[in-house]
């Protein structure tokens, strides 16, 4: 392997990361979106959400020599519990957010690619069929004679005008 081999490898590798990061914050806005519309909706009479803090600006990570170690000074975040369950609509806008990259026809392996995540297939299907009584994707007849979904992408509705 010559040394531009070795860059290019490297750099290929370091924009799947910054990618993989950039879709899992969409995904993290999309659900704290959600979330608000929710409580929104809800109208329980409680106090409005309060503001979100905005996020420290990012820095972009050094290589690390092993001769000088770096030391992060920040407290450490205590371990995530147990799963959470997912509000209601919050994959639905994750799979929306991603749509324009899906291939024309896809199935949920490429969705979860898209998505970065390995999805429950069951809430795939179900948030799909959603999209497919919206007219946004149709079902793809199967051709392997497997029971294999398979959606495609159906163009922008345009609404017919009144004469």
């Amino acid at each position: 392997m010559t040394r531009d081999e070795y860059d290019e490898r490297r750099r290929r590798i370091e924009d799947r990361h910054r990618a993989t990061i950039e879709l899992i914050e969409a995904g993290r806005q999309a659900q704290l979106r959600a979330l608000d519309l929710v409580w929104l909706a809800a109208g329980d009479g409680g106090a409005p959400p309060s503001p979100r803090l905005e996020e420290p600006a990012r820095r972009s990570p050094a290589p690390r020599s092993e001769a000088a170690p770096e030391v992060d000074s920040a407290p450490v975040a205590p371990s995530p519990g147990p799963a959470k369950r997912r509000g209601v609509y919050a994959l639905l806008g994750q799979i929306e957010a991603v749509l324009d990259r899906l291939p024309e026809v896809f199935d949920h392996h490429d969705l979860n690619r898209a998505l970065g995540v390995e999805v429950d297939r069951g809430a795939v299907r179900r948030n799909l069929r959603l999209l497919v009584e919206e007219e946004v994707l149709a079902l793809e007849p199967s051709t392997s004679g497997r029971f294999h979904h398979r959606y495609r992408k159906l163009g922008p509705r345009v609404p017919a005008e009144d004469d």
